[in-house]
């Protein structure tokens, strides 16, 4: 009878064995292999999502940055004239000269040139008077108002207290 109950304990080993082996193999091991599969999608969506979120508040601060650079072209497309005037122009020049103290002798306008979406118009400006004034005017051609003025170059004769400068000027206006 021992022998029966050794076979049949045997016996029920092997079959619970085989289960284990089988659950194992057909059961466990492809599901646990599905799992670690998904586990490293998620990961890799996860590490996916991290990087949208990250350019979407980079998107959002190039938005405000594109904003805000409208609003800075909108403001200097407002401060550049959209057309050069002669007769403004030289009114304008020899009243900031006048208003400086200094002799308007000569201004001598270039033809106009256009570069890309602005037109320039070069100018020789001759004026004399003391050199602490020529340097005022200067300042005031770079910081003007009603035209947008650029210092070429200039060039002093004489002596100190009549100084004549003889500047070459550029006036921008938009072509529009």
């Amino acid at each position: 009878m021992k022998k029966q109950i050794n076979q049949f304990i045997i016996l029920t080993l092997v079959v619970v064995l085989g289960f284990v082996y089988a659950y194992f193999k057909f059961m466990f091991i492809p599901q646990w292999t599905e799992l670690k599969d998904i586990s490293a999608q998620i990961s890799n969506r996860q590490i996916y999502l991290e990087r949208l979120q990250e350019n979407y508040k980079i998107l959002s601060t190039l938005k405000q940055n594109v904003v805000e650079l409208t609003v800075t072209e909108t403001e200097f497309k407002e401060k550049i004239p959209v057309e050069l005037d002669y007769p403004d122009i030289m009114m304008t020049i020899y009243t900031m000269a006048n208003n400086n103290g200094l002799s308007p002798s000569n201004l001598s306008f270039e033809s106009l040139k256009q570069e890309g979406q602005t037109v320039t118009l070069g100018m020789s400006f001759t004026c004399k008077g003391p050199k602490a004034n020529i340097h005022t005017l200067v300042e005031q051609f770079l910081n003007g108002n009603e035209y947008i003025f650029v210092l070429d170059s200039i060039s002093y004769s004489g002596p100190d207290e009549e100084i004549s400068a003889n500047m070459k000027l550029t006036a921008y206006a938009l072509q529009i």
